[in-house]
Formats: C-alpha cells, sequence, structure tokens
C-alpha cells in the first residue's frame, strides 16, 4: 500500500574508519517510469561515503496491466539494498 503523490529521501553517512580504505562502492540506480521513478546514488565526500535514496510514487492504485513492470521496478530495487560497500584495511 503506497500513499498518493508519495515522495521520501534517506540520506545516510558511512565515515571511513581511520586505516581503512574504500575498495567497492555500489554503482549508482536510476529508474524513471511515468508513475514512480527511484535514485540511488553514492558519493565520496572528504572522509565519508554518503548513501542517498529517493523514491516517487505518483499513483492511486496501479493497473492490472503495470503490475509486472512495477514488481520488477520493486525487484530492481530490493537487489540495490543488498549491495555493500567494502572497506580494507591498510
Amino acid at each position: 500500500e503506497y500513499k498518493y503523490k508519495n515522495y521520501s529521501v534517506y540520506v545516510n553517512e558511512l565515515e571511513i574508519p581511520e586505516g581503512y580504505s574504500v575498495t567497492y562502492i555500489p554503482e549508482n540506480l536510476s529508474i524513471e517510469k511515468p508513475n514512480y521513478s527511484a535514485h540511488i546514488t553514492y558519493s565520496k565526500v572528504n572522509n565519508s561515503i554518503v548513501y542517498s535514496y529517493d523514491v516517487t510514487f505518483n499513483f492511486i492504485e496501479i493497473n492490472k496491466n503495470d503490475h509486472q513492470s512495477f514488481n520488477e521496478f520493486i525487484e530492481k530495487i530490493e537487489k540495490a539494498f543488498k549491495e555493500s560497500i567494502v572497506l580494507t584495511k591498510k
């Protein structure tokens, strides 16, 4: 269940501990559909990794014909949520 015209933004910052370096940052994700969209971005700022996720739902209900496309959208986002930033000790 989703609220109509819902726009949410989540931002998290991971400070890189002293003595560690970043060896992997997941790729950014951007999905744009007429009634919904999502963006996940990672950026290295000074000694931190900033993760930003925004999602927009612009519908009251989804047509039966759009269920498969919406489910694929959700699956891509869930897969991206499982990605990890990898730190290694110097």
